[in-house]
């Protein structure tokens, strides 16, 4: 039987996959997901509360000769992470060396040129590390909240560095400045409000 499984804070459909043995696109393409697919857009972006279908395990033959070795592999689910690394005067920092560390594991990483990383890394992870020369900037992997709930405009302006608080409130001084600030810098109209117009600029800018 198909399971309601209710998502929890920092779970990603490749996440919930794994968890059942099965692949993520098994799972974000059955159709009783089509209306959180719709909804959410992207398997990697839930919200706390959301429920994902996980379906049946479908039985699957393989032929082989008798008294011989064979080898199957199994699918072990992974994600990709990208992060784009920029200063304090919001440049990209290029061919910047840095060290990544998630779970038992660390890569060794060079930003491109505009400033980018990206590495595969197993689902499931939800805490890493970011050494960036001196800097030790602390990862939560798949805690990053829709674009149409408060939370994920709150974070997602944290995470550019507009000081949006962490009230859970859209009235919020600190929140409201933080849109006005960034409505200020991409020409939008600036009334502290992030409307549909202001959600499609910042999630264009923070890149997810």
């Amino acid at each position: 039987m198909p399971i309601d499984h209710r998502v929890r804070e920092g779970e990603t459909v490749a996440s919930i996959a794994a968890q059942h043995g099965l692949a993520p696109e098994t799972v974000w393409d059955d159709p009783a997901n089509a209306q959180l697919k719709e909804q959410r857009g992207d398997p990697n972006i839930l919200f706390p509360g959301d429920v994902v279908v996980v379906p049946d395990k479908q039985a699957k033959e393989e032929s082989g000769a008798a008294e011989q070795r064979h080898r199957f592999r199994t699918h072990r689910g992974t994600v990709t992470l990208r992060l784009a690394l920029h200063d304090a005067a919001d440049e990209p920092l290029a061919d910047q060396p840095c060290t990544l560390m998630v779970g038992e594991r660390s890569f060794a990483l060079t930003s491109d040129g505009d400033g980018v990383i990206e590495q595969v890394v197993p689902a499931g992870e939800q805490d890493g590390m970011l050494l960036v020369g001196e800097r030790i900037l602390p990862l939560k992997i798949g805690h990053l909240d829709p674009i149409d709930e408060h939370t994920g405009r709150r974070e997602r302006l944290n995470n550019l560095g507009y000081r949006a608080g962490q009230e859970d409130d859209a009235d919020d001084p600190a929140y409201r400045s933080a849109v006005e600030e960034f409505q200020c810098d991409y020409d939008l109209q600036v009334d502290g409000v992030c409307g549909p117009v202001t959600q499609g600029k910042l999630q264009e800018i923070h890149g997810c």
